[in-house]
This record gives C-alpha cells, structure tokens and sequence, in this order.
C-alpha cells in the first residue's frame, strides 16, 4: 500500500534514506550521508509532497515529489528487486506526469528502472556536493 508520510514516519524514511543511499552510491563517502541527516530531517522533507510504500505496517520504501521534480526515490536494500521501486515510481507518475529528476551515472539499477518507466537522458552534469557525474532525465 502507498499512503501519503506522516509526521510518525519520520525516523524510519531517514533511517531508510541512509541505509538505501550508502547501499546505492558506494562510490560516495558514507559520512557524506551521514552529514546530510539533518539537512533532509529539517530542510527537505517538510517541502516535499512524500508518499510511503508499506507492507505489513513496514515502511519500504518512500519517494519525494518537488513540484514536477522526482526528488527522491529510495528502497530499503533489504526489499529490493522486488518491484517496491516501480509501484512508487508509478504512483509518482500518476501525480505528475512531466517530472524530471537528477541520479548519479553510477546507480545503475536506478537508470535503468527510470528508462523502464519512460524517462529518457537529457544531459549530464557533476554533482556540486561530491563531484560524481549526474545524468538529468525527464518524462514527458
């Protein structure tokens, strides 16, 4: 089931967001990740219209829309490959059909659900923050 995030989901998207972006961006820091806790706890998810997959009362997985921009989309690594990513990738769509959306080149298991779900490489820019090189896609 996808339901809109709660004020109760709080710690459990964050814990989520970590362990999922350490899993998928082994090529970053992990204390990257851990420095940016706070940043997404107080600056980003208060503005983001963010839905929550769960599962037997198990959160598993959320996504984050800014506007037409998909901000975030994250899986706990214990539930991967198993079609969670797709389900919210698709609820995200039904909101806004146009978004755009920012994932580094090397997420590879990333990129290719996005182009599964119609999205197409418009261009590529460097991540200001960790300097890894970003593929820009859109959805139109």
């Amino acid at each position: 089931m996808i339901r809109a995030f709660t004020a109760d989901d709080m710690n459990t998207v964050i814990n989520l967001w970590l362990a999922a972006s350490i899993d998928a961006h082994d090529f970053v820091e992990p204390d990257y990740w851990h420095s940016k806790i706070d940043t997404v706890r107080n600056d980003y998810l208060p503005v983001s219209s963010t839905w929550v997959y769960c599962e037997d009362d198990e959160v598993k997985g959320f996504y984050s829309l800014l506007e037409n921009k998909l901000a975030a989309l994250f899986v706990d690594p214990k539930h991967q490959q198993n079609g969670i990513g797709s389900e919210l990738l698709q609820h995200a769509i039904a909101q806004q059909d146009d978004l755009h959306l920012t994932v580094y080149a090397q997420n590879f298991d990333a990129v290719r659900l996005y182009k599964k779900h119609g999205f197409t490489i418009q261009g590529e820019q460097v991540n200001m923050y960790t300097g890894h090189p970003e593929f820009i896609m859109t959805r139109a």
